[in-house]
This record gives structure tokens, sequence and C-alpha cells, in this order.
């Protein structure tokens, strides 16, 4: 059986939630249904934690009182779920962390991997009164968490094609052998560098990176994000926003997202959120504007030594590999490209691969470094994680695939070792992304 109680928070937002826990105003304990309240006066000193049984769960739960929620105070919004969930052993004696997340999945999910024991969570509800939650009552289940084993962090797939191939949902590591979600979620938060590669346009793969980053974030203090799409010119924007406490959902337009060629921001905005509510630093990691004209106008030589090395551009591909960028990057532009001007382009993928692996190591402090990028840049065998390994022989490096389906039930990429696990999802789009160009080459002709 499964279960979760719901505490009623009710404090006032303009207080700021951290205020009303340290003790302004009431604390008071309200069950669903009939309005039954117990009030706490004000000046009561609330403990550090409370024991207390969980429903369902071999042993006691030592809960501390509930964090602050930067992101209820920074919206400001009226009504805001957060749900919390403990994330160390039921041991008597030890404390338990909580975890305020605005997603009960990824609370849930984090439990899973800190706690196996975890069978419930609380669910606070901050509220525009005066009143803050009591975490000394447990109160009627109000919603449920799956029992280990069963709980996912996973959120439901919203693409469509392919959706009965049974490579869908599945976890496979670097070798094509089935993996698990927690031994998944072990290697992820183990990781100096976390490097997850997307199809651009599939929201379930934005959706999945920002759950696998909060999941990781909780395990460790510190770290950053590196985004593919945010050129080193808009670091200074990045560093502005985060500095003003900007929406997470504020920054799209900002930077000028779509404008320049993104898929709609609001796709990526859960991946910012996630970030900003772990307390992690935003970095840009594509080329300047000025590196990128530099490129291409006259490829690697053009740029001066120190760049060159900044860059890792001193890294030779094997033949092998520069064949295949070749083949991956004439496949990209649908064969329309002339072969003169491959190379120029393979230099250019070679200096992006560069400037994000630059990135994550100068980002790199006393938590994980997370990549989002596209699935190219994560490839383990020639892009990014291959940087990060030559240059930091001793750094923990994990790249991840998101892999759509296709409807062969074949592995795609996980027994090729370009990725250390692949999670597949339905495909998000089935057209043909050639026929415009196509037809553009042709009227062009």
């Amino acid at each position: 059986m499964r279960s979760t109680a719901r505490i009623t928070s009710a404090c006032a937002l303009f207080l700021g939630l951290g205020a009303a826990i340290a003790g302004a105003g009431a604390w008071t304990a309200q069950a669903e249904g009939p309005a039954e309240e117990t009030a706490v006066p004000a000046s009561t000193p609330m403990p550090d934690a409370v024991s207390m049984p969980v429903p369902d769960a071999p042993r006691e739960a030592s809960f501390p009182r509930l964090a602050p929620d930067t992101r209820i105070a920074r919206e400001g919004r009226r009504l805001e779920p957060v749900p919390v969930a403990t994330a160390a052993p039921f041991e008597a004696g030890e404390g338990a962390d909580v975890i305020p997340d605005l997603d009960p999945l990824l609370v849930a999910s984090v439990a899973r991997m800190r706690a196996p024991e975890l069978s419930t969570y609380a669910t606070a509800l901050a509220a525009p009164d005066e009143r803050a939650p009591d975490p000394l009552t447990w109160l009627e289940p109000t919603a449920m968490v799956e029992a280990p084993g069963e709980a996912t962090i996973w959120p439901p797939f919203v693409s469509t094609h392919f959706s009965d191939d049974p490579r869908v949902g599945t976890l496979a590591d670097g070798t094509g052998a089935s993996l698990t979600e927690a031994e998944f979620l072990r290697r992820a938060g183990d990781a100096d560098y976390l490097l997850l590669g997307e199809a651009h346009d599939n929201p379930d793969h934005h959706a999945l990176q920002a759950a696998i980053l909060a999941a990781v974030a909780a395990r460790r203090d510190g770290g950053a994000v590196v985004f593919e799409m945010v050129p080193a010119d808009l670091q200074p924007v990045l560093d502005r926003l985060a500095r003003d406490g900007a929406l997470a959902e504020t920054y799209g337009e900002r930077l000028d997202w779509e404008k320049r060629g993104w898929p709609d921001f609001a796709l990526y905005a859960p991946i910012v959120r996630a970030a900003l509510d772990a307390g992690l630093s935003l970095r840009a990691g594509d080329l300047s504007a000025a590196t990128l004209k530099t490129l291409r106008k006259g490829g690697a030589a053009a740029l001066e030594p120190e760049e060159r090395a900044r860059l890792l551009l001193d890294r030779a591909l094997s033949p092998e590999d520069e064949q295949g960028l070749g083949a991956e990057i004439a496949a990209g532009h649908c064969g329309l490209m002339p072969d003169s001007a491959l190379p120029r382009m393979a230099e250019i993928q070679r200096a992006r691969d560069g400037a994000l692996a630059r990135a994550m190591m100068e980002a790199r402090g006393t938590g994980p470094v997370v990549l989002i990028a596209g699935a190219g840049h994560v490839r383990a065998d020639r892009a990014v994680p291959a940087l990060l390994e030559a240059a930091e022989p001793g750094a923990a490096v994990y790249a991840v695939g998101l892999a759509e389906a296709d409807g062969t039930g074949r592995a795609e990429t996980g027994s090729t070792g370009r990725f250390d696990a692949v999670l597949t999802t339905p495909r998000f789009d089935v057209s043909d992304p050639c026929e415009p160009l196509r037809a553009r080459s042709t009227t062009a002709g």
C-alpha cells in the first residue's frame, strides 16, 4: 500500500516563507475535509526536527522544519504547491534532509535515490494568510507516491510517434545492456561532468533533462549548467538575470532564444527553473559571435594559437572519427552541401565541442557540471566527453543520449559506445526535415 500526507501551510508570502518558518505567524495543522485547526502560539519555539511514524514505512522518520522555498518568495504567487520528501535513511537518531521542489515526481525520485525505504512524502501548501505549516502532525492521505521499486522520475511522455516501440521508456548502458533507473541515477549523480544530449524539438527530452538535473543536484551542493544554446557573448545577460532573481520563463526573451533559431523557449524553461531552484549557476557554452565569424571565414588556422588551444583544437581526430564526423554533418544537411564545404563545417563543429568542454571545465567546482546540448555534442567517442576525459583524465564523465524510437525495436545507440547511457522516448516529429530544404534547393537551382 502507498500513502502520503498533506501538511497545509499558510504564510504571508510578502513576509517570505523563511520568516514564517522561523516563527512569524501561528503554526497550524488543518486536515482535508471539516475545518479543524489546532494553533500553536507564534512565540512557541519550533524544534529543528521532529520524529513521527510514517504510514506504511518500517521505521520512524525524522523531518526537519521546511526550508524556505526561494521560488515562492521570488515569484510572489499566492498559492504554490511545494512537495517535500526525506532524503536520508530512516535510521534512529538520524535527521532527514528535506528537499523542496515544485514537481512531486522529482521529489519522489530524489527520495527513492537517497532513501529506498521511503514510501511517503508530505506536500506543503503556501497559502495567502499568516499561518505556517505544523510539521508535528500527519494528516489524512491526499496523494500517492509510488512505493520503492515502482516510482520513477520520468514525467509522462507527450510525444506519440512509435510509442509502442519496446525501447520506449527503457534505459541501456554503453554496451546495450539494460540499466535500472536507480543505477542510472547513482552513476549520473556521481559524475563530475554529466552530459545530457537531446533532440532539440522533443519536449520529452527537455522534461527528462529537467528531472535528471533536479535529482542529481539534490545529491551534491554547488554545480553549474552549461547550455549549448547560449553563446559566450550572452554570459553577462545570464549573470544579470540570475542576480536580479528573474523568473525562469523570462530568460528566453532576454536571450533572444527563438530569434537565434532555437525551438520555443517554453521547452527549455523547466530546465532553467530546475537549475535556479537548485541554486546552480548558468553558463554560456557556445562560441562567441566573433570567434564563429573567424572560423567561418578562415577556419581554425585563422584563430590565434591561444584560442585554438583554449578550444582544444590541438587534439586531432582519428581518420575514422574524422570521416564519421564528416558523414554526420553531410547527413545533417540532407546531403545538399558540397563536399568542399564539409571540412570547414567539421572544424566549426569541433570548435563548438571545444567551447562546450572548456565552459564545463571552467565551471567545475564542488558540485556536478551538467551540459544541455544536442546529442551530437554528447557523443562519448569523439565529442565533448572525449575532450573532457583527455583534458582531465581523473574526472568522472557520464554521457547520456536521449534517443527517439523509430519503430524498429532495435537499440539505436546504446550498443555502439556513443553514450554511457541511452534513454529512449517516443518520436516527436516524423515529418522529413529535408523536404523543405530540398524544395528550396530545387527552387534556387
